[in-house]
């Protein structure tokens, strides 16, 4: 019986309409590596991989554009496990090329898995999704081992319920966008109504470049495209300690040196932060990414 079809979440559209505006684009890969110590049994790799695919709806979808409306639908083909042998001295350049290829949401499959044998006894297994089909909550995903280390293992929830909780997702979603258009358009014009535009374009940087400063590294051709922070432990132990005596979180912290900074470089002493957050359905496996956007005043006092 031929799968029935069901409307993207008003979440899931907004990673669809920024790939149609950027095809090429890697933004929203999420690239999983585990490292493989012994003998690599492919077999029973690839049959655990078959049963897991065709056990969760959406990783056995792609989108299709219906009389305006996006669909998800049951992907024609599969992908499977490719096997790569390497040496050590090629591994990082083939794996960055590797997860770096485009997908096509139009079409499916929206996952690659491989695995890259480096010697008899060592390999890596390279999974690549794209976010649409799975939130950030990458722990989940590691129930596909259940699948490899028992064979008669079943997702909790069949092909069938976890459509009709999709499709319940899907309708509450859009009934409450539909209900507040009114309430949302008024709340988004006054807390955007006094705030600047900071542009950043005058940053520029070398590709690469790497600060030592809570290991901030930067990537991009020309301007910026990303900045990552990752902060060490003694710096957020000391965070912790300011907090405590503040009644401030690390968040909290984090977030005001940021506008501080913003501040500092642009002059703007009015601006919003977006923090994309995960709705509580995210949080279950079956639904994908199902990301909203929270916004977050700053207004800097000087």
């Amino acid at each position: 019986m031929m799968r029935r079809q069901i409307r993207l979440t008003p979440f899931s559209k907004a990673f669809y309409y920024d790939w149609k505006l950027n095809p090429f684009s890697t933004d929203y890969h999420i690239v999983i590596a585990q490292k493989i110590t012994g003998s690599i049994k492919l077999d029973k790799l690839r049959l655990a991989f078959n049963r897991f695919i065709k056990q969760h709806l959406l990783f056995n979808s792609h989108i299709i554009e219906d009389n305006g409306e996006l669909l998800w639908s049951a992907n024609k083909i599969s992908g499977g496990v490719d096997l790569y042998k390497i040496n050590n001295e090629e591994l990082n350049e083939k794996i960055k090329t590797y997860t770096s290829q485009p997908f096509n949401l139009n079409k499916g499959p929206l996952y690659r898995f491989s695995v890259f044998e480096i010697s008899e006894n060592e390999a890596i297994l390279v999974i690549v999704l794209h976010h649409i089909i799975m939130s950030g909550a990458i722990g989940e995903f590691y129930e596909f081992s259940e699948y490899y280390n028992d064979s008669t293992f079943q997702h909790k929830q069949s092909i069938k319920e976890q459509y009709e909780l999709n499709q319940i997702l899907s309708e509450k979603l859009h009934n409450l966008i539909d209900l507040n258009k009114v309430i949302s358009k008024k709340f988004w014009t006054d807390t955007l109504q006094d705030i600047e535009v900071v542009d950043f374009s005058f940053l520029k940087t070398q590709r690469g470049f790497t600060s030592d400063l809570a290991n901030l590294s930067f990537s991009g051709n020309k301007s910026i495209e990303t900045a990552s922070f990752i902060l060490n432990k003694k710096l957020v132990e000391n965070i912790s300690k300011i907090g405590r005596k503040f009644w401030i979180t690390e968040f909290m912290y984090c977030r005001e040196v940021l506008a501080i900074l913003i501040h500092k470089y642009t002059g703007v002493d009015k601006f919003a932060i977006a923090c994309p957050i995960s709705i509580k359905e995210a949080q279950n496996f079956i639904y994908g990414a199902q990301i909203n956007l929270f916004l977050l005043r700053m207004t800097l006092i000087i």
